[in-house]
């Protein structure tokens, strides 16, 4: 019976169909779900969306990540201020280097998927 009664991260669902970022994406996904396992019934398939955390609120002119998983050996699960792309990349300046340039950077030095790398951006 494969997969029954087991939590599991939706990662298609966060990429394909923003399925991270409001609660009423996750739970579109439950009709989908139901085709996908053989049409059982949609109040057999339970849905939890979990809002990502908030971010820093300070300095302006700032940017920063967190990293839910990285190959590499750092620290996940916590906000970092991202200085370096803020002193090379402009990232605490222009918010699409922040949110886009740079999490695309930091999914691929971590040889993850972007949904693995949240972003916050600080306007001045």
């Amino acid at each position: 019976a494969g997969m029954v009664g087991v939590w599991f991260r939706d990662s298609w669902g966060e990429s394909n169909r923003g399925a991270g970022s409001a609660q009423n994406l996750c739970e579109s996904r439950i009709s989908e779900f139901s085709g996908w396992c053989g049409n059982v019934h949609p109040s057999s398939i339970l849905m939890h969306f979990n809002p990502p955390p908030v971010g820093p609120t300070y300095p302006p002119g700032s940017c920063y990540f967190m990293l839910r998983k990285c190959l590499q050996s750092v620290s996940t699960n916590s906000w970092f201020r991202d200085t370096w792309g803020e002193l090379n990349r402009n990232a605490g300046m222009v918010m699409l280097t922040c949110i886009v340039t740079r999490r695309s950077e930091y999914a691929s030095w971590c040889g993850v998927s972007f949904e693995n790398v949240l972003m916050h951006f600080n306007p001045l």
